[in-house]
């Protein structure tokens, strides 16, 4: 649930989502609250084939619309709403996109929205498998981040996400299909390598990102091997 102002006249309003998984049915219901008390004003359906929803977050459509976005898990991944606000009442701006199940925001693992570009509007993760491992959980992504206007989703960038070491780079265009990475783990260390365009094969190191501690001595750092490195803290 959330209670917030949904609809922009200043007052709270109640957001609730409610999950059926015996009928495989989820829906949101909208609430208002005010001097006389609470009204629900309307409810719209949801992917019944979820089984848990994440914290409803305001926020705006591409084209500046009030807009909630929900994730929820999906099997083994992730899918995310977006309810959008018509006369007053709620509608599922992504429902007509897929039959009343949400595919086209489903991304083979729990990758949350975020806003990755600060311009106030949450970007919805897809994923690309790059580099794929025995362990899922070891299988690196390529993430793109869309922001939905209202009709289509629309492509902002393409990064790859380091959630556990608290970084990512956004991939500039032409190494969006020349890459791969391999990941090591005990460095806390990514090796983003370019792949021969006539072999396909790994050809050579185009970069190295690693994360040391803070009190690691710089002579030790020189040690690695890096040309230029940058200490950040958080």
């Amino acid at each position: 649930f959330m209670c917030q102002d949904i609809d922009g006249d200043k007052r709270n309003d109640l957001f609730l989502t409610h999950i059926d998984t015996v009928n495989q049915q989820a829906t949101a219901k909208f609430i208002r609250i005010n001097d006389k008390g609470a009204a629900e004003i309307n409810t719209c359906p949801l992917d019944g084939l979820v089984t848990s929803h994440l914290q409803p977050v305001v926020s705006k459509l591409m084209g500046g619309e009030m807009a909630i976005y929900i994730d929820a898990v999906k099997g083994d991944g992730m899918i995310t709403e977006v309810l959008g606000l018509k006369n007053g009442k709620l509608y599922n701006a992504l429902e007509n996109q897929s039959g009343g199940s949400t595919m086209s925001t489903y991304r083979a693992s729990n990758v949350v929205i975020m806003d990755i570009d600060g311009d106030g509007v949450y970007e919805i993760p897809l994923l690309e498998l790059i580099t794929e491992s025995g362990n899922p959980n070891d299988n690196i992504y390529k993430t793109y981040w869309y922001a939905y206007d209202g009709e289509y989703l629309i492509l902002k960038n393409s990064t790859i996400m380091n959630y556990a070491d608290g970084w990512y780079i956004e991939l500039p265009p032409k190494w969006e299909d020349s890459i791969t990475i391999i990941r090591d783990t005990a460095k806390r260390e990514r090796i983003f390598m370019r792949i021969d365009e006539e072999t396909g094969i790994s050809a050579e190191v185009i970069l190295k990102i690693r994360v040391v501690p803070i009190s690691t001595p710089i002579e030790d750092i020189n040690s690695y091997g890096f040309e230029t490195f940058e200490i950040t803290r958080n």
